[in-house]
């Protein structure tokens, strides 16, 4: 009701808030399902590769430095927009960049691929994910003491970097913005601001860059 809204805490308000009707978690898994895994590839992937590829390491160094490369450069330039107020066109603007750079590099993706090695941990990795992702469908209370708010804590740091909160807000009522590193909130904001912000969809990104970092 109205008034029990009115009276739970602002944790769980926020929430509430971004979860919705369940019309609108259903279209949120839908996206998540389409267009999240997809902007995730390309973002985590194209930039590094790009200039890992001139190296000529060993194939799985060159996913994993590819990779790794790709997170950083993502997530400073999705910083440098949040922190010039750009907005999310913005965000479009580097996925764009990202994807642009993936298909200049094609001919050294498709290379890549053809060694045996990085197809097993291509496949490796991807399983991974379907079974990171599955255990969030089985999820249907959070608990686990003072772990229990993770999830909560970070939705909302990760809104922070698409609507500002102000400097003294402290997150899950007890930790300032600088209490943790914002590298992965950055690029889960990054993803979410093409997407639209709901629960769900977070929870998606941060499953599946959590099995990249």
């Amino acid at each position: 009701s109205s008034a029990d809204r009115a009276g739970a805490p602002p944790m769980v308000r926020s929430v509430r808030g971004a979860c919705g009707s369940g019309t609108r978690i259903l279209m949120a898994l839908v996206t998540a399902a389409l267009l999240l895994p997809l902007i995730l590839l390309v973002c985590a992937f194209g930039p590094g590769f790009v200039l890992i590829r001139r190296c000529r390491w060993p194939g799985l160094d060159t996913v994993v430095a590819s990779v790794g490369v790709s997170l950083i450069l993502v997530y400073a330039a999705a910083f440098l927009g949040f922190v010039l107020g750009l907005g999310p066109w913005f965000n479009v603007l580097i996925t764009c960049g990202c994807g642009l750079a993936l298909a200049a590099s094609w001919r050294d993706l498709r290379r890549l691929w053809q060694q045996r090695r990085v197809r097993s941990l291509v496949w490796a990795l991807l399983g991974l994910q379907v079974w990171m992702v599955g255990t969030l469908l089985l999820i249907r209370h959070y608990s686990g003491g003072d772990s229990c708010c993770d999830w909560v804590e970070h939705f909302q740091r990760t809104t922070h970097f698409i609507d500002p909160r102000p400097a003294d807000f402290l997150y899950i009522d007890r930790y300032l913005l600088t209490a943790r590193p914002p590298l992965q909130n950055v690029v889960a904001a990054h993803v979410l601001s093409q997407t639209g912000i709901s629960f769900a969809a977070y929870q998606v990104v941060f499953a599946l860059t959590s099995a990249l970092m």
